[in-house]
Parts: structure tokens; C-alpha cells; sequence
């Protein structure tokens, strides 16, 4: 917890050079606050207390509505890539109200909408698992985009950006190479216990 404090208080500090380090390694310190947040919130919502309340959607609906308030009564927006964490702990905090929220909603609502709808169950899946590959990659296909074609308009270059990072992750999550690039492991290999008799020499012994 100090450390997550005294990161974010560093990244306060002006013309903070903690942006500048070596793949942004400086950062590290103040995005373990959001990381302890989710630690701490999945341990409150696997409480049986928690799992008693009704309406979980609602509170999430709760959460929402204060974080968006906060920052229309005039928090400060959040660029982390910058070392832009907001207002000192309010933005962060918000940051966190909000996504929680979103996470009792979606876990609620809109889990049980997709259950009756499979196969978009099955899409967003997908794109969940690729979600990864599509992070890292995104930040060199904009510059390829924007640097080498010289493409503008944000608009265009962000679907454009979306739909080749999602389109090659989703390809790779059907390769060998998945674990390395996506963190999707890879499926175990079926194994027959030796007392139980292969499916097929079953099959032949009852001919």
C-alpha cells in the first residue's frame, strides 16, 4: 500500500520523469494501486455477506453514476502512458468506482442476457481471449499507420488499428504459439486412464 502511495504521489510531482524510464518501469509503483484495488475487490464480492445482497446490478449502477458525477464535478482525466494519474487519489479512486461498477453490471445483467444468445457468448469469448496480443500490438500498428502511410483522421486509423490487432490475436489463439503471444494456454492433452479401456477397442469388443 505505500508503495502504491508513494508512487502516485511521485507521479504528482512536476515534470515527473517517471513516464520516461525504460518501458515506462517507473509507472510500475502507482499502477499497484489499481492491481491491490481488484485484489481487494474480488476478495469483498467473493464474501458470502456480499453474495447475499440483492441486485448486485444495482450497486454497480451505483458505483457508475458516482464516478461519473466525480468527474463531471471537475476530477481530473487519468493519462497514465504520461504519468497523468488525475487529481492526487480522487481520480484514481474514481477510476476504480467506475470499473467495478461496469464489473457488477456485466457479471450480472449482461451475463445472463448473453446466456440465451451463445453464440455472441461465444464471440465475446473470443475477443476476450485476445485481448492480451491486441494491447501490446496496438501502439505499433498505429505507428506503422501514421508514421510509414501517413493515414490522419483518429477515427479511421482506430478501426483500422482494431481490426488487424483483433483479427491477427484471434489467428493466433488457434496456433501453437498463443501461450507466448496471448497467455491462452494451451489445451491438455486427452489422457485415458489405463483402467478404462480406449473408446475405440471398447467399441470393437462389443462388435
Amino acid at each position: 500500500v505505500m508503495v502504491a502511495l508513494g508512487g502516485l504521489a511521485l507521479a504528482e510531482a512536476p515534470d515527473s520523469a517517471m513516464a520516461y524510464t525504460f518501458l515506462g518501469m517507473g509507472l510500475v509503483p502507482a499502477c499497484t494501486s489499481y492491481m491491490l484495488a481488484g485484489y481487494w475487490f474480488r476478495r469483498l464480492i467473493e464474501r458470502p455477506r456480499f453474495q447475499a445482497l440483492p441486485a448486485h446490478w444495482a450497486l454497480g449502477l451505483i458505483a457508475v453514476c458516482a464516478g461519473l458525477i466525480g468527474v463531471a464535478a471537475g476530477a481530473e482525466t487519468m493519462n497514465m502512458k504520461w504519468s497523468g494519474f488525475g487529481t492526487f487519489l480522487i481520480s484514481p479512486v474514481l477510476a476504480v468506482l467506475i470499473v467495478s461498477g461496469l464489473v457488477l453490471i456485466f457479471s450480472t445483467v449482461v451475463n445472463a442476457l448473453l446466456a440465451g444468445l451463445p453464440a455472441a457468448a461465444a464471440g465475446i469469448s473470443e475477443l476476450v481471449r485476445a485481448g492480451t496480443m491486441v494491447v501490446f500490438l496496438h501502439p505499433l500498428v498505429l505507428y506503422v499507420l501514421t508514421a510509414s502511410l501517413g493515414l490522419e483522421g483518429p477515427l479511421v486509423k482506430s478501426v483500422i488499428t482494431l481490426a488487424i490487432c483483433w483479427s491477427l490475436a484471434t489467428a493466433v489463439n488457434r496456433t501453437p504459439l498463443r501461450p507466448l503471444l496471448t497467455g491462452v494456454p494451451r489445451l491438455a492433452p486427452e489422457r485415458i486412464s489405463p483402467r478404462t479401456p480406449h473408446p475405440a477397442t471398447a467399441a470393437a469388443a462389443h462388435r
